[in-house]
């Protein structure tokens, strides 16, 4: 047996709706109906255990979840099919994966003003560190991934995206807030507020001062930018974060970046995309939205 188009379209609603009584009412199809193909498509993949039961809701599983993504992809490249690109609006679902970073200060306006654009779409983001969404793209449960960090997994291609130039900042209260022309030596004589030991940035602060700094005096170890940013207002130490993420709090005099002598930090953002799936109309328009935006 061969699986159908109807059946992906029944499986993705029960995997997004997790009911085949609410799939069938967005396909505007009988229960029975609905049903009858989700068994066929189960049977089709010789997996009749794709659902776990929960009371009335069924959870997919993991495979399922994995499934699920080929699957929309699928139905996605049916619809360009159904509906060439000079022809009706832009619609679907596109699954984007991305660090805390971007997701705090870059995204927000950037999927706000792709709604405005194409107000059918709907757009499901997953926030998390670099691992967790290199995972995710690897069980195709996101389509693009937007990271700092650069991968080698497989089946995967990465595209810089953006610049990021790194600041050392403080409070207005700090002591070297209003000192013109700040040294090496003015650095590593404060406290500092850094994200934890082992992560990339904490690496990047050390690489950075490598030979200029010998010590770092840690009074706070924090794996939360917010918090961390909140923490240096209070005037005692000193951080180091992308500029994007503290450019509201600089604008609004919260925070004062310190420009030290010799010292250049950049960091590069990139989209991270799986080489092997079909691209559908709205993945390429995506696509096409975010390179038009980088650097900006």
């Amino acid at each position: 047996m061969k699986v159908t188009l109807r059946q992906l379209r029944v499986f993705e609603a029960v995997v997004r709706l997790g009911s085949v009584t609410r799939a069938a009412e967005d396909l505007h199809m009988s229960q029975s109906a609905a049903s009858t193909a989700l068994k066929e498509f189960q049977s089709a993949l010789d997996r009749p255990a794709l659902f776990k039961r929960a009371g009335r809701t069924l959870i997919a599983t993991q495979e399922a979840r994995a499934i699920h993504a080929l699957a929309l992809n699928a139905i996605n490249v049916a619809k360009d099919i159904e509906s060439p690109e000079h022809v009706g609006e832009l619609k679907g679902t596109i699954f984007i994966g991305a660090t805390h970073q971007i997701a705090e200060q870059i995204l927000p306006s950037l999927l706000n003003e792709f709604r405005r654009l194409h107000p059918q779409v709907q757009i499901n983001l997953f926030v998390g560190g670099t691992e967790e969404i290199i995972i995710r793209l690897s069980n195709l449960d996101i389509e693009i991934a937007l990271m700092e960090a650069v991968t080698r997994a497989p089946d995967t291609r990465m595209i810089a995206w953006r610049r990021a130039h790194w600041t050392i900042f403080t409070a207005p209260s700090h002591p070297l807030a209003k000192k013109r022309k700040i040294t090496f030596a003015d650095i590593e004589r404060c406290e500092w507020a850094i994200p934890p030991r082992s992560s990339a940035t904490n690496v990047r602060l050390v690489m950075a001062l490598e030979g200029y700094v010998e010590k770092f005096k840690i009074a706070f170890e924090i794996n939360n930018n917010i918090t961390l940013r909140e923490i240096v207002k209070g005037g005692t130490t000193i951080g180091l974060l992308p500029d994007y993420l503290i450019a509201e709090d600089v604008k609004n005099k919260r925070l004062v970046p310190l420009k030290v002598d010799r010292l250049n930090v950049e960091s590069t953002l990139f989209i991270v995309v799986r080489t092997s799936l079909n691209r559908s109309r709205l993945f390429t328009k995506f696509m096409e939205f975010l390179e038009q935006r980088a650097d900006k």
